[in-house]
């Protein structure tokens, strides 16, 4: 998917807030460029940013589709060719930093690595081969940068966001009241369109097989969102920063091709993206992946994620949903800035 040049501005709806460590950070170490990396399940995301007052101005991204995950939940471990692959990719992130001028970079790898047996020996092999030094960030550091990531989109109210990745599903029920954003419970499970495609029989599903699968992911939610009954009895608004969700968006917005400035921050009635998702499902691959908004790198994950997406919304009541086009490499930035919201965790989660 093409991604064109953004600022990330501030939360608008927040009073400004500094961090003390956002504070030490940048009157140590001002900040001129700086890149950030998201290695996830299905994609390896970079993102190189100019801080000029209270924004970021975006001067690079970089989005390669690595599969790190690829077979990683059957066997436990990372495959030698998604490593080769993720390898090859960060050899040219590290090539773009290089060009750049960039003073600080930080790197962070979410759940194929959590899960992965050779983690340690994978990261130190990127050590070695590029250079680039990557922490392997725990669910909730995932969940915090994820709503520094979507704080700009974020209003007054009752925020329900999830991230539908590669290996894992996170959802994240927020309360915008008083100068925080104040996460009242979250959840993280392996669930993700990578998992899934590896899991599915066919490339091609019929409607009773899409419903079936719904319902078995459905399942791995409904404990959280019955803890959670209270906080849908308000009016609720979804923000779904996934390439699925990014993806229905743009068919649902009629697009010729995927364009982000139009993607990122529309918002849309729920049950109309619900309808195109059962349409996506039951299209033939080969239609999908003729379809240039959807492609050949989507096309075989949309069914995953589409169920998943579903799932959610089968035990979440929200008539209203904001796709977007952001995520970790984006928090991280965002959390840079002087005037970055706080978030502050209220329950455990997990």
């Amino acid at each position: 998917m093409n991604e064109g040049p953004c600022q990330l501005t501030l939360f608008a709806g927040l009073k400004s807030f500094t961090s003390g460590r956002a504070q030490e950070d940048l009157r140590i170490r001002p900040v001129t460029r700086v890149a950030a990396i998201d290695l996830g399940t299905h994609n390896c995301r970079l993102i190189i940013g100019e801080r000029i007052g209270d924004v970021f101005k975006t001067i690079r991204v970089q989005s390669t589709i690595v599969l790190l995950g690829e077979g990683a939940a059957k066997t436990g471990s990372l495959q030698p060719a998604a490593i080769d692959r993720t390898i090859a990719a960060l050899k040219r992130f590290a090539e773009i930093i290089d060009d750049e001028d960039v003073s600080e970079i930080r790197a962070v790898a979410t759940e194929a690595c959590r899960m992965a047996e050779n983690r340690e020996a994978f990261i130190q092999t990127i050590r070695e081969q590029t250079g680039l030094d990557f922490e392997i960030i725990p669910a909730r550091e995932e969940v915090r940068l994820a709503v520094l990531a979507s704080a700009p989109l974020i209003e007054a109210g009752n925020i329900m966001m999830f991230d539908i990745g590669g290996g894992s599903t996170e959802v994240i029920l927020l309360d915008t009241a008083g100068t925080a954003l104040r996460v009242l419970d979250w959840l993280s499970v392996p669930l993700g369109v990578v998992r899934g495609r590896d899991a599915m029989a066919a490339d091609e599903v019929s409607a009773e097989e899409f419903q079936a699968q719904i319902k078995t992911d459905a399942k791995i939610f409904t404990g959280f969102f019955e803890k959670n009954a209270h906080f849908f009895k308000a009016p609720v608004h979804a923000i779904g920063s996934s390439a699925t969700v990014t993806t229905l968006a743009a068919l649902a917005l009629g697009l010729d091709k995927y364009h982000r400035a139009r993607v990122d921050g529309a918002t849309f009635k729920t049950e109309n993206l619900l309808t195109l998702a059962r349409e996506v499902a039951a299209t033939p691959l080969d239609v999908r992946i003729a379809n240039a908004v959807i492609g050949a790198e989507r096309a075989e994950f949309m069914i995953p994620g589409c169920a998943i997406f579903s799932a959610i919304f089968s035990l979440a009541e929200c008539d209203n949903l904001t796709a977007a086009d952001r995520g970790l490499r984006e928090g991280i930035l965002n959390s840079l800035l002087p005037t970055a919201p706080k978030v502050v965790f209220s329950g455990q989660g997990g």
